[in-house]
C-alpha cells in the first residue's frame, strides 16, 4: 500500500518563504503561483505581483493543502515574462506541484527561455587590427559574431587530446566557453580570432566581470613559433583597457607557457584574495598602468584595416595548416608533468608494456 495522503490545510496557510540571492535588477516583480479549491482551469494561476525588497530572491511555496510542507521553485521573472497554463507535459518532479482534485501533478509552463538567457551589458564592439608578423605574413584579429563559432569550434576540439602545454585542459574550458557564449549561456562574453589569409591561427576570449575589471579567460595559438598568441592576448587586453575602459583584467595561466607570458612579461599584480572564474585558482591582475608600461613593447598592430585584407578574413574562417599536434615520442611531453628527467612517463611506459 502506498502512504495515505495527508490531511488537507486551509488554503489561508500557503506561506512565502524567502531566501537566497537578491534577484537581477531588471527582474523587480515575482511570479507567485497561487490555487483555487475548485478544479484545476486555466484561471487556477494567477500572478501576484511583489515588488522586490532587499534580501528576497527564490520564493518557497509551502503548505499547498498539504499537511507537509511542499518546496516548490518560483523563479523570478523580468517584468515581459507572462504565465500561461498548466501543463505536464516535460516537467521533471522538482518543478511540479500536486493538484489535489485531479490527483496529479501541473507545472507553471513560461517561456523559460526568456528566464534562462543572460542580457548583455552595452559595450562598443572590438575594432579590427592588423599586424605583421616575423615571417612576413599579415595577421587580422578581428571579433566574431555568434553565427561563426560553429566554425571554431571544429578546430578547438582536436586539441582536447593533446597533453602537450596543457592544450587539452586549455581546449577542453576553451570549447565549453564558446559553446555557451554561441548557446546564450554566459553573460557578456566576447571572441576575438586572429587570422593570416583567413586561416585561424589564434583565438582569444574573456567577459566583463563589471563595469571596471575584465575576466580573461583563454589565449589559444593555432600555429606555434611566430608570437601570434602573445599578440593575440596584448590585443585582447587592449580591448579591455582602451576600447572598454576598463581599470583592470583578471588573469590565470594554466601552463607554464602562460605563466612566462602573462605574468612575467607583463609583470602582474597579485589579487590572491580573488577567486578567478578558470578554476576557482587566485587570480593576478593586469591594471591600466602596467597595461601602458607594457604598450611600447607587447602590444602592435594597425588600424583601419585594408578593406580587401579584411573581406578576405570575414569571408571564412579557414582550419589551421599545422595546429598544435600530440608529440609522437611521449618523453617530448615531459615539460608538462614537470619531470624533466622522462622518469614518470617511463614507468607509465613500462607498466602498459608489462615491464614494470
Amino acid at each position: 500500500m502506498g502512504n495515505p495522503r495527508p490531511a488537507a490545510v486551509p488554503d489561508s496557510q500557503l506561506r512565502v518563504l524567502t531566501r537566497c540571492q537578491p534577484p537581477k535588477a531588471d527582474c523587480d516583480t515575482l511570479a507567485i503561483l497561487a490555487r483555487k479549491k475548485t478544479a484545476l482551469t486555466d484561471a487556477s494561476v494567477t500572478t501576484q505581483p511583489i515588488v522586490w525588497q532587499p534580501h528576497m530572491s527564490l520564493v518557497i511555496l509551502s503548505m499547498d493543502r498539504m499537511a507537509q510542507p511542499m518546496r516548490y521553485q518560483v523563479t523570478w521573472f523580468p517584468k515581459d515574462v507572462e504565465l500561461e497554463r498548466f501543463s505536464t507535459a516535460g516537467c521533471s518532479r522538482e518543478d511540479k506541484i500536486f493538484t489535489e482534485e485531479r490527483g496529479e501533478f501541473g507545472v507553471m509552463a513560461v517561456d523559460l527561455e526568456k528566464i534562462l538567457r543572460p542580457v548583455d551589458n552595452p559595450v562598443p564592439p572590438f575594432p579590427p587590427k592588423y599586424m605583421m608578423l616575423a615571417g612576413g605574413e599579415e595577421m587580422v584579429i578581428r571579433q566574431v559574431a555568434r553565427d561563426e563559432i560553429p566554425d571554431i569550434l571544429q578546430h578547438v576540439e582536436p586539441l582536447i587530446h593533446v597533453e602537450r602545454d596543457y592544450y587539452d585542459v586549455v581546449a577542453a574550458r576553451l570549447y565549453s566557453e564558446l559553446l555557451a557564449y554561441y548557446r546564450y549561456r554566459v553573460q557578456d562574453e566576447y571572441v576575438l580570432v586572429a587570422q593570416i589569409d583567413g586561416e585561424l591561427v589564434a583565438v582569444v576570449n574573456g567577459r566583463l566581470l563589471s563595469k571596471d575589471v575584465g575576466m580573461s579567460y583563454h589565449t589559444v595559438a593555432l600555429r606555434r613559433g611566430l608570437r601570434v598568441g602573445a599578440h593575440a592576448f596584448a590585443t585582447k587586453m587592449e580591448y579591455h583597457i582602451d576600447i572598454i575602459g576598463q581599470k583592470e583584467v583578471l588573469i590565470v595561466a594554466e601552463s607554464p607557457i602562460g605563466f612566462r607570458r602573462w605574468m612575467i612579461e607583463y609583470e602582474l599584480e597579485k589579487r590572491f584574495h580573488i577567486a578567478h572564474e578558470l578554476g576557482g585558482v587566485p587570480s593576478w591582475a593586469l591594471t591600466k598602468e602596467l597595461f601602458n608600461r607594457a604598450r611600447e613593447t607587447l602590444v602592435v598592430g594597425r588600424r583601419p584595416v585594408p578593406q580587401q585584407l579584411l573581406k578576405k578574413a570575414q569571408a571564412a574562417i579557414l582550419p589551421p595548416t599545422d595546429p598544435p599536434k600530440a608529440p609522437a615520442d611521449l618523453l617530448a611531453a615531459t615539460r608538462s608533468l614537470y619531470d624533466s628527467t622522462g622518469t614518470a612517463l617511463m614507468s607509465q611506459r613500462w607498466k602498459q608494456e608489462g615491464k614494470a
